[in-house]
């Protein structure tokens, strides 16, 4: 696996349930207002997505990753699914290198997949809750040039952040025979 550039924020310090999508029009504005435009110099086929957050081992969110093909193109969802923090301390955060004063940040250690559809993505998953290590969201991108996280329910999660990667490999279906999505 190649990765394209460093990690940036997809989502940052969310501590309730975001607006949810009311239309899947390319010009929907909650959509719009939260996008993460998938940097052109990543030229990334492929994403990676971890998540951490603050509260205790094994809280969860409930999220939808939804993804839009082309500035114009409609809306599509990616992955559905669950993100549940493990017990692998975050010590620094991984986008400011600043030093996390929470008292329990935590990776997430298991991302569930609930929904893949629209025919278009694929979502892989690579669990680590056995070993208590960080869990990856990968998703082919096909085209797709922007992307919004959509979270439904926070649940007792104080908060819940996530970091994107892009990776230049030309798919991930490596991924797919190694590690099937749970």
């Amino acid at each position: 696996m190649r990765i394209s550039n460093s990690w940036a924020p997809l989502i940052t310090g969310i501590a309730a349930d975001v607006a949810t999508l009311t239309s899947r029009d390319y010009g929907n504005a909650v959509y719009n207002a939260a996008k993460f435009d998938i940097p052109k110099d990543w030229n990334a086929k492929a994403v990676a997505i971890a998540f951490w957050g603050t509260d205790a081992a094994d809280e969860a969110v409930t999220a939808i990753l939804w993804g839009r093909m082309r500035t114009n193109g409609p809306i599509i969802k990616l992955w559905a699914g669950a993100v549940t923090l493990g017990t692998l301390k975050v010590i620094t955060d991984p986008i400011t290198k600043a030093a996390v004063h929470a008292t329990e940040a935590l990776w997430a250690d298991t991302i569930t997949l609930t929904a893949n559809v629209e025919g278009l993505a694929d979502a892989v998953i690579r669990n680590e809750s056995v070993g208590n290590d960080i869990a990856f969201l990968f998703i082919n991108l096909y085209g797709i040039v922007d992307l919004y996280m959509e979270i439904t329910t926070i649940n007792t999660a104080t908060t819940i952040n996530a970091i994107i990667c892009g990776i230049t490999d030309a798919s991930i279906e490596w991924q797919l025979q190694a590690v099937p999505a749970s």
